[in-house]
């Protein structure tokens, strides 16, 4: 078993910080042939291409797979396989197999069923454990093959990792899933509520065998489609077809209103969790949708492990969105992280691949086994698990001995005694008008969704607002929220809805 030194729990105060400028440089475009012969190596071939390789599936069915090899591959020795399954289209993954292929190792983007190039019918969440085990045997076969595969891929393909890793193929050394959404648990369903802005986002996105880019990014129709929802004029059985959804997939959910077997077929089952003795690097963000999957899957799969396997799955927490965990951006919602939260996401997955299959050494920035990001002095840092970056844990409890607590005028208070008062009440109106939180705004809102305050001034009678004393001094918050509450109501069912926020010195929010 590896040793390593394990780093020193560190935390960060809290800080918004101005928003950094960016710079356009526009150069005149010409016709002219230069006199000057190019560099001749911008004439060297990159890599070796197979365009559509058929993979057969234990069924019969045939999956399209866009392979991208190191470019002098046939003259040098058989060499690693990385490989994803996507429902986007092999394309989409072009510079990917592109780098791989340019740094010593064989790429495959592969159509999932029923998409693309591939054959059969494309069922979501639930067929990719057993086509992803009979890809990874069938390239761990080729003859540009050394016989190691490892898988990678973000959300949906992120999630696909765990359904062929749970089945066990020799041939799999290691994986990297990245932002990927537990179905049943925080994807597809969620705290038991049917996820709509999957419609789309996901479910319209892949509808057919192509992407549906145009669609999914009119978000003017997709404002008045979810109004419609909300305000009861379409019912949320028929939402799939009301915007012309023309899969199975939402009839299908709908039925299943709770964790039941329906939701535990799309990944590992419980007797499962324990056979995945393989290294991982999840990676995921911290304003990132599948942030609380992505956790889930690692602490199931630390859990069920021995300690010496569990030592080998690394976390890393950046401050990303969902798409920033592939492409990070140092400006997210209206703040600016700064430049060492623009971490080579690539760079970073080839020193992982490198360092299992190749015998090279851990990447530098995996210090611990937890390595998270330190807003405020925007720093890296790592401890053994969330648990131990977590210094203490405070409870504190809704108290408004003297106020409602229902607006931002009128606003309870957190506190660290309980208090003796009767239960807090507001009155929700499903004939109000639908308004977006501010992680929500990223899908519909304007580019300032983290610092927009509108979602919290909304609330007027409509919620309840509670609010700490002013800190004196600098307050470090690493782990995980949560909110324990105790509610009596009048109706057959609500859905609730809690939003934790910062008020800076200035009352920005």
């Amino acid at each position: 078993m590896r040793t390593r030194p394990k780093a020193k729990r560190l935390a960060s105060t809290l800080h918004i910080a101005a928003a950094v400028s960016a710079l356009l440089v526009f150069s005149p475009l010409t016709t002219a042939i230069a006199e000057e012969s190019p560099d001749s190596s911008a004439h060297e071939q990159p890599y070796q291409l197979i365009w559509d390789a058929r993979i057969p599936m234990r069924d019969g069915i045939e999956l399209s797979a866009r392979i991208y090899l190191p470019p002098d591959i046939s003259k040098a020795d058989p060499v690693p396989v990385i490989f994803t399954q996507t429902p986007y289209n092999a394309d989409r993954l072009h510079y990917q197999g592109r780098y791989f292929a340019m740094h010593g190792y064989a790429f495959a983007s592969v159509d999932s069923r029923g998409r693309g190039n591939s054959e059969g019918e494309q069922i979501t969440w639930f067929h990719e454990g057993v086509d992803g085990y009979d890809v990874i045997d069938w390239l761990s076969r080729q003859p540009w093959s050394d016989g190691q595969v490892a898988s990678l891929g973000g959300s949906y393909t992120g999630k696909n990792n765990w359904s062929w890793a749970a089945l066990q193929p020799p041939a799999l050394k290691t994986m990297v899933p990245t932002a990927a959404g537990f179905v049943g648990y925080d994807a597809g369903l969620s705290r038991n509520m049917l996820q709509v802005r999957q419609m789309r986002g996901f479910y319209a996105m892949i509808a057919g065998k192509a992407m549906q880019r145009n669609y999914i990014t009119d978000l003017e129709y997709w404002k008045w489609a979810t109004t419609q929802l909300h305000e009861g004029k379409v019912s949320f059985r028929d939402f799939g077809r009301f915007v012309g959804y023309p899969g199975k997939q939402w009839d299908e959910e709908v039925s299943h209103p709770t964790p039941d077997d329906f939701w535990a077929a799309a990944g590992p089952l419980n007797d499962e969790w324990a056979g995945i003795e393989i290294p991982v690097m999840s990676v995921t963000g911290i304003y990132e949708s599948a942030q609380l999957g992505t956790l889930e899957f690692q602490r199931r799969h630390v859990e069920a492990v021995d300690p010496d396997i569990a030592d080998q799955h690394y976390m890393i927490v950046g401050p990303w969105t969902h798409a920033g965990t592939r492409k990070p951006t140092r400006l997210v919602g209206g703040l600016d992280f700064g430049e060492e939260s623009m971490v080579d996401i690539e760079a970073l997955h080839l020193a992982w691949f490198d360092h299992v299959m190749k015998d090279a050494p851990l990447p530098d920035f995996l210090k611990d086994n937890f390595v998270y990001y330190l807003m405020g002095p925007n720093e890296w840092h790592a401890a053994a698990s969330l648990e131990d970056a977590t210094d203490k844990r405070e409870k504190l409890y809704l108290s408004s001995p003297d106020t409602s607590a229902n607006s931002v005028e009128d606003i309870g208070f957190l506190t660290v005694k309980s208090p003796e008062q009767p239960d807090d009440t507001y009155i929700d109106d499903p004939a109000a008008p639908g308004y977006w939180w501010g992680f929500d705004l990223q899908g519909f809102g304007t580019g300032d969704w983290l610092t927009d305050p509108s979602a919290l001034e909304r609330i007027d009678g409509d919620g309840l607002v509670y609010e700490t004393e002013v800190f004196s001094e600098s307050r470090d918050l690493v782990g995980r929220p949560e909110a324990k509450l105790y509610i009596t109501m009048d109706t057959p069912d609500a859905d609730i809805h809690v939003q934790f926020y910062e008020i800076k010195s200035d009352g920005s929010v």
